[in-house]
């Protein structure tokens, strides 16, 4: 995809996949309600608790706190920010996450 601006920043296209080749997630049938978190995008971050505190310093709304929290006893790192449209960004703290045997 070629940018349509001159501008240095770049975007990152994302639907609301709701249509009958391709369901919202997770069978959600409401559209999209920006700002619920519920479908997002993430990053992965070298220091979770800098990264928050540099964002915040730059104005950056923190909506959930950096927290530890376990999926099938294994143990990784969030917390989600907000985009300055009012969507939940998510902060993954790198090398907390298990994606199936890999450790990211």
């Amino acid at each position: 995809m070629r940018p349509t601006t001159t501008s240095p920043w770049r975007t990152i296209p994302l639907t609301d996949a709701g249509t009958d080749a391709q369901p919202r997630p997770h069978g959600q049938t409401e559209p999209y309600d920006k700002g619920n978190g519920y479908s997002h995008i993430a990053f992965t971050v070298d220091d979770l608790e800098g990264t928050v505190a540099r964002l915040q310093e730059g104005g950056v709304k923190l909506t959930v706190e950096p927290k530890t929290m376990a999926v099938d006893g294994h143990d990784y790192r969030i917390a989600f920010v907000e985009d300055p449209d009012g969507y939940r960004v998510e902060l993954v703290e790198r090398g907390t996450m298990k994606v199936g045997d890999m450790i990211q």
